[in-house]
């Protein structure tokens, strides 16, 4: 995904799954201000949804590729 994105050019990059972006997350140094400016636990989906024309996605052929680590299960899991 790393490498996807500099040869992009693009200044967002993300996997996603059946074409919906998720995590994990790359931007640019360029969306920095952007980012420090979001409240409480909101994470950059808004940002990347706000520049859809700068984000390259990798597809992932497993959804839970996409689970955000820092999420707790609502199963009670750990």
């Amino acid at each position: 995904m790393i490498t996807r994105t500099i040869r992009s050019g693009k200044g967002i990059g993300a996997l996603s799954f059946q074409g919906e972006p998720g995590n994990p997350v790359l931007f640019r140094g360029d969306y920095r201000g952007e980012l420090c400016a979001l409240l409480g636990d909101r994470g950059g989906k808004s940002v990347l949804r706000n520049h859809l024309e700068d984000v390259v996605l990798t597809e992932v052929s497993n959804a839970k590729a996409l689970s955000d680590v820092d999420e707790r299960p609502l199963d009670g899991g750990l």
